[in-house]
């Protein structure tokens, strides 16, 4: 990562998609390291919700997550070099009284080193996660995101999501 580090901070941020590698990886340091971006931008926009980043508290929870049934994560790699990673859970909800029941895959976090944002990464491993849910049957990839990143509203907008709910607060006093 601080060879990739170096390149972006010389302004080198060039790469080619097709050489883009999506590796699945259980390496919880490398993403709570690579965490540091979105963590940053929510605690920026949320600050009454999100935490300061943490990479001790960060690695905790990925590396228990990534001991979970059914959680992954995909390192987005370019000769070698970490440029951002996604993390998903496949989930099954049984029938209820209210609702059938559904199995999907859930992205939980997809982030990219800042000077690798707005580059087509992010497609890339939104057609990956669609393709791996289709080969396992499932019937929706699924997600959610806060209001205020509205470009990632619009970015998910862009690969065909559409809202199917709101979750919605009212802060008391």
């Amino acid at each position: 990562m601080e060879k990739v580090l170096r390149r972006v901070e010389k302004g080198l941020a060039v790469f080619s998609l097709d050489e883009v590698q999506l590796t699945p990886t259980k390496d919880y340091k490398l993403l709570a390291r690579l965490n540091e971006t979105v963590q940053t931008l929510h605690r920026q926009r949320y600050p009454e919700v999100f935490q300061e980043y943490s990479y001790q508290a960060v690695e905790k929870v990925f590396k228990k997550f990534l001991k979970s049934k059914g959680w992954q994560a995909l390192a987005v790699t370019y000769q070698d070099e970490v440029l951002g990673y996604a993390l998903f859970c496949e989930r099954q909800v049984g029938d209820n009284p209210f609702r059938k029941g559904y199995r999907s895959l859930h992205l939980e976090q997809l982030s990219f080193l800042p000077a690798y944002q707005r580059r087509g990464l992010g497609h890339l491993v939104m057609k990956h996660l669609e393709k791996l849910a289709l080969q396992k049957g499932f019937s929706q990839l699924e997600l959610s995101y806060w209001e205020q990143n509205v470009e990632a509203g619009e970015f998910y907008k862009k690969q065909g999501f559409t809202t199917a709910y709101r979750f919605m607060v009212k802060p008391l006093p």
